[in-house]
């Protein structure tokens, strides 16, 4: 219906008239997901729960104030809904990922495009004294240019913003008379896709140890070399503030990002050094309830 809007008009949730009292009656208290079909039995929406008939009773109390526009809209076009047991929450949450990624239903958004998520490629060419590397971020785990994969990574967000602050505080190292003339592509948030700059050779390991989830010791080298060097010229406060910014920001995305993915192949005992894009949604649903 165009202009829908379920706040303007007199309401009354649908469920109840169209699925009926025996429905929600027969429903089970057990783990599992559920699907929620249109008319014309187009899936729009799946969900879990460790309790189906809770969490389906509570659709059909819905009402304005309570939820949110969105889930008013779906249950104005709900005309069926299909119920699966599982033995436990565990079961439904791997299920209900599953048939996210393979039916993309129209309501649903989280979980439904792992091939989105972001793999990070790392390139090291020696060039005399110096170590050139090429930073890549790409969504297909594939090498190219005998580059190393580090990943995969769920927040494209957090990656993308962890590679521009990593970029700019190498770009300081290496650029210490040139503090004020940071190039613009590394000033943004939302880092270029591929770029190459030169680090000290002795912060290869300690950044591929980083990016595994190994060790932030990284941030402690990179602290030293731009904030506790005395024979560096005096930093005015602003780009101090910038630089401790930056190395914060790492600390608590390696805690999100590169430990956690540590963590979890730690616990599900996975040997290989990439998590495959389309086990990291059941990893990360498994692992919270572990």
């Amino acid at each position: 219906m165009a202009g829908y809007s379920p706040q303007l008009i007199a309401w009354k949730n649908p469920l109840g008239d169209r699925l009926g009292a025996d429905f929600f009656r027969t429903l089970p208290n057990s783990p599992g997901i559920y699907k929620m079909l249109d008319e014309s039995g187009v899936i729009l929406y799946v969900g879990k729960s460790k309790n189906l008939r809770a969490r389906l009773h509570s659709y059909r109390h819905a009402a304005p104030g309570r939820v949110p526009g969105k889930v008013l809209r779906l249950l104005y076009h709900i005309r069926t809904i299909e119920t699966e047991t599982t033995p436990d929450e565990a079961h439904a949450l791997v299920l209900e990922n599953q048939l996210l990624r393979t039916l993309k239903p129209l309501y649903n958004r989280q979980n439904t495009r792992p091939e989105s998520y972001l793999f990070l490629g790392l390139k090291f060419t020696e060039i005399g004294k110096t170590l050139d590397v090429r930073f890549r971020l790409t969504a297909r785990p594939r090498r190219e240019q005998s580059d190393i994969l580090h990943g995969v990574f769920r927040s494209r967000r957090l990656v993308k913003e962890s590679m521009a602050a990593l970029l700019r505080l190498f770009w300081l190292i290496a650029n210490r008379d040139e503090r004020f003339a940071v190039p613009s592509r590394l000033l943004s948030r939302q880092c270029p896709r591929i770029y190459s700059l030169p680090i000290p050779k002795e912060l290869r390991k300690p950044l591929e140890l980083f990016w595994e989830g190994e060790s932030p010791r990284l941030l402690e080298e990179i602290a030293l070399r731009l904030l506790d060097d005395e024979q560096a010229p005096a930093m005015p406060p602003f780009l101090y503030k910038s630089i401790q910014a930056d190395i914060e920001f790492l600390g608590e995305s390696f805690r999100k990002g590169p430990e956690a993915n540590r963590r979890m192949k730690e616990h599900f005992e996975f040997k290989k050094r990439l998590i495959p894009q389309e086990l990291v949604d059941d990893w990360l649903a498994l692992y919270r309830v572990s």
